[in-house]
């Protein structure tokens, strides 16, 4: 990693060192969406051999290889050492990873993010 890349933490707003720390973390979060049409085709193919393990199995040869999911948003950022330790749930991360760039630099999909009270 270059000087040039490191970047305060997204949680606490600090330096990745600023606790002595000498470790830090780099996380990366998807948001993913299920294709909801390739699940149901998919279970259709299933029942239709049979269901259970047979009709999956099936399915599995004789169906086509479509994505049930898709990535809607993915942020990376960095954490420092002592908010990966004490760090919030998931969501309140997600949540301040997004919304530490500008909305019209961002290119990812708004969706709704649970408010978080700690």
């Amino acid at each position: 990693m270059k000087r040039r890349e490191l970047e305060k933490c997204c949680i606490c707003g600090k330096g990745m060192a600023h606790d002595n720390a000498i470790t830090f973390y780099r996380v990366t979060i998807e948001h993913m969406v299920l294709h909801l049409k390739n699940i149901q085709r998919r279970h259709g193919l299933e029942l239709f051999f049979g269901g259970g393990q047979p009709g999956a199995a099936l399915a599995e040869v004789m169906g086509d290889d479509g994505d049930i999911a898709a990535c809607a948003t993915k942020e990376t950022a960095l954490v420092c050492q002592d908010c990966g330790i004490t760090g919030g749930c998931l969501a309140s991360i997600f949540e301040s990873m997004a919304n530490r760039k500008p909305a019209e630099e961002s290119k990812q999909i708004e969706a709704p993010i649970a408010e978080v009270n700690e």
